[in-house]
């Protein structure tokens, strides 16, 4: 069963007095409507009593009817709710009547009939009636006639009010009602409290005390008296702790146990005694949670309901949490909703796998008989028996049963029902998981959120949800890398492999495998590292060549026979395609390791050198236990000052320089390093500074006996990486400026053309009559500050046009014959 709902046996809200409101026709006298609005509205002010109105209805006529009683249970169910929604602390008599009427006697005896008839109805003596009388007329006989009513329906003189008629103040009279209201329907409860503290109760029954201590300490924090309210609910906990947990009982117990910390905490809270609620709470897991779960109903059911339990009592303190914190309390990473509602969320996954384990032991027959009914209560019973907080439904007769005797027939068919309706609720799981997520993202706990990820993809694969398992399964690998934490990835990888194999995947299931078939992903594990990577290096030959890959049998999705043979027909019609596939090993830890770098030439004594000549370096390191070729090697590379952050497919089919070298071979456990000249010329780059990247490399065409399945393995390389990118210098020439002019006096701010003349020293190519248009930057005396731009240009000697940059002067004293 579900544990007991607390929230539906005592308010979660803060409790109020409960005011009745009688002769109020709302829906034919607008006026009354407009008194009855007025309450509503102030009930829900911030700075309002705590007082709720209601109408009075038949619902609220209190008859007591003689109920068959057990006095071995707690608390009854229905007893908070006599308090918050059937006896009221005050009713309110609203009545329409003119001092000056000539049917004055009439009207008297017709209000006394009808609060005569109020305190015949409720039958409970004590309580404060208050009547409210529409003033109209005739203010001197007020006093007098007031006085009379009163001695006649024997009231007191603060019990009688006289409400305007007029809606203009209609709401400040209603305001000052609330305040008279508050001071009267106190006395209701302290009349309550001083019966149920003058009963008889032994100190060695329990049961009783734990009753009598609930009830006062309810009734207290409904006169506001939180702080004896505290007190005996503390002393009812206490009661309750000490209690034998008999396997019969443990149900109720542990329901009575959860009700009464959560009003300890719940006050701990709006009392702002946020210590002592936490202090509280691990007080109730301490005394609890380490608790035998027992045998009954049945082994099974009793794990899975003590799980369902605590499961309810984290949710239950973090809404608590919760709604402190929007109440103003500061939340601090290591203690924050979130870690509960993750703690609830392992409860029921624990509840979750005791299920399905049960469901596998369950035997059915002919005898076995499903009765919905017999897990919940009899409308017709509750009539006739008293139904307590916590009692299982079935045992509402058997519990009278003299000696603990009781049916066996119907426990039976109380536990096949019980097993027949549970079942795994993955969902809900999932649902808390998310819940602490949130709280744990607001803090940015990434370690938790990740944990989380990776518990919510174990809990999909649990429940058949294999795809979005596989999404969280990336997402939780990608983090890992990002923080080089390679410890965990080798048991994720095993779950993606898994599924991968499962849906017969090949873009995802070359992606894992190639992973797990390098060894260094057994670096911090105790295991037999040339075993498994020997087993993944098979798998990844033969997948190769079109050879169905051995199932894992890692235990992560659980497979039979029967759906062992329908993956190989799916793996069949997959590698009967002969499909392509293209992988991204990018910052991954797998069966080859690739390592780039780029470095500018300058010797001349180099026979694949020229004036400007780029070396690009590739390592492959093989990790396999076997040989690898590919049919070619494919490096893109491309300048950063014209490719985007984000390099893309399109960008890299369309790069300026792409180099190429076929027939590649990496023999088993070595590496091979290649060599690539190129002339950065080809990039066409219009910059005099250039970023050359290496973008991305390709290893392509697999080229092994018998290959079926084809593709590509792909290696994109960050921008700006000093591995894989060089600073290359489009134009080193040696260059020298003359200036073509004696007049060295210029003054600070003065703008002036310059005649200069730059010559290429080591061909012997020079431009003249080049003019600079100067301006002084700063009062030192012949310095220019030739790196702002806007303050010295080229001019063209020809054309006498600016010239954007150096770049058409450098390429003219470069290709120039003189």
């Amino acid at each position: 069963m579900e544990p007991a709902d607390v929230t539906t046996f005592i308010p979660k809200d803060r409790l109020k007095h409960l005011v009745l409101l009688s002769g109020l026709d709302i829906v034919n006298n607008s006026f009354h409507k407009s008194i009855f609005s007025s309450f509503q509205t102030r009930s829900l002010a911030s700075d309002c009593c705590p007082l709720t109105y209601k109408i009075f209805t038949p619902e609220n006529i209190i008859e007591i009817p003689k109920l068959i009683k057990n006095q071995s249970r707690i608390l009854r169910y229905d007893w908070p709710l006599k308090y918050t929604q059937i006896y009221p602390a005050a009713i309110v008599l609203f009545y329409d009547l003119n001092w000056s009427t000539i049917n004055w006697e009439e009207k008297k005896r017709e209000l006394e009939t009808k609060i005569d008839a109020l305190r015949n109805v409720i039958q409970k003596d004590g309580k404060p009636h208050n009547k409210g009388v529409t003033k109209e007329e005739n203010d001197k006989l007020c006093n007098p006639k007031a006085a009379e009513i009163l001695s006649l329906v024997k009231l007191k003189n603060n019990q009688l009010f006289v409400i305007p008629d007029t809606e203009s103040t209609l709401y400040n009279f209603i305001f000052r009602l609330e305040k008279q209201f508050y001071e009267l329907t106190p006395l209701f409860y302290q009349e309550c409290i001083r019966k149920i503290r003058s009963r008889n109760i032994p100190n060695n029954n329990s049961v009783l005390l734990i009753r009598q201590q609930f009830k006062l300490a309810f009734l207290s924090e409904l006169r506001q008296d939180n702080h004896t309210a505290m007190r005996n609910y503390k002393l009812a906990y206490q009661k309750c702790a000490e209690l034998d947990m008999v396997d019969r009982d443990a149900y109720e117990i542990l329901s009575v146990a959860s009700a009464i910390n959560y009003k300890i905490c719940q006050l701990s809270f709006q009392n702002n005694l946020i210590r002592e609620s936490f202090t509280q709470y691990v007080k109730h897991q301490n005394t609890f949670f380490n608790r035998k779960c027992g045998i009954y109903p049945d082994p099974y059911i009793a794990k899975i309901e003590f799980n369902l339990w605590k499961r309810e009592q984290c949710v239950l303190f973090a809404k608590l949490f919760e709604k402190a914190i929007s109440n103003g309390l500061l939340a601090i990473i290591h203690k924050n909703p979130g870690i509960y509602y993750q703690s609830a969320a392992e409860f029921q996954r624990y509840a979750n796998i005791y299920i399905k384990e049960m469901l596998t032991t369950i035997s059915y027959n002919e005898n076995n008989i499903v009765k919905e009914d017999i897990l919940s209560f009899n409308k017709d019973l509750s009539k006739t028996h008293t139904i307590y907080f916590g009692q299982r439904p079935w045992r509402v007769l058997t519990d009278l049963m003299p000696d603990n005797v009781f049916d066996s027939n119907y426990e039976s068919c109380a536990l096949f029902t019980l097993q027949s309706k549970l079942m795994p609720n993955y969902q809900q799981t999932i649902q808390l998981y998310n819940m602490a997520m949130k709280h744990f993202e607001k803090f940015q706990a990434h370690r938790f959120q990740t944990r989380i990820k990776s518990q919510i993809a174990d809990e999909l694969i649990s429940s058949g949800n294999y795809k979005q398992a596989q999404l969280y399964l990336y997402d939780i690998l990608m983090e890992y890398y990002k923080s080089r934490n390679f410890i965990l990835t080798q048991s994720l990888l095993v779950k993606f492999l898994e599924i991968a194999f499962f849906n017969a995947n090949l873009n995802d299931y070359i992606w894992a495998i190639s992973q797990l078939s390098s060894s260094k992903q057994y670096t911090f594990l105790t295991v037999n590292v040339s075993q498994h990577t020997n087993f993944y290096t098979h798998n990844l030959i033969n997948l190769f060549q079109g050879i169905i890959p051995a199932p894992l049998k890692s235990g992560v999705i659980p497979i039979i026979d029967t759906e062992l043979n329908g993956i190989f027909n799916k793996w069949q019609q997959t590698l009967s395609d002969k499909p392509i596939f293209k992988i991204n090993l990018t910052g991954l830890i797998c069966f080859l390791e690739i390592s780039v770098s780029l470095t500018q030439v300058l010797d001349d004594n180099d026979e694949y050198c020229n004036d400007n000549c780029i070396l690009a370096k590739v390592n492959i390191f093989n990790d396999l236990n076997c040989d690898i070729s590919f049919r070619k090697l494919t490096l893109y590379i491309e300048d950063c000052c014209k490719v985007p952050s984000i390099v893309t497919n399109d960008v890299l089919e369309n790069a300026t320089l792409k180099l190429h070298r076929n027939n590649i071979v990496i023999e088993k456990n070595s590496e091979k390093t290649y060599f690539f000249y190129f002339n950065p010329e080809k990039l066409n780059t219009k910059f005099l500074t250039s970023n050359i990247q290496i973008e991305s490399l390709v290893l392509s065409e697999i080229a092994l006996s018998k290959t079926l399945v084809n593709g590509s393995f792909h290696w994109d390389f960050p921008i700006n990486d000093p591995s894989s990118s060089v600073i290359f210098k489009r134009h080193q020439l040696p260059l020298n400026t003359t200036v073509l002019t004696n007049n060295l006096n210029f003054y600070f701010g003065e703008k002036f053309l310059l005649p200069i003349k730059i010559c290429n020293s080591s061909k012997l190519k020079e431009l003249s009559n080049l003019e600079c248009t100067i301006t002084l930057s700063n009062h030192e005396i012949n310095h220019i500050d030739v790196k702002a731009d806007k303050k010295i240009y080229l001019l063209d000697p020809y054309t006498k046009a600016k010239v954007n940059s150096y770049t058409q002067i450098i390429e003219f004293l470069k290709y120039i014959v003189l």
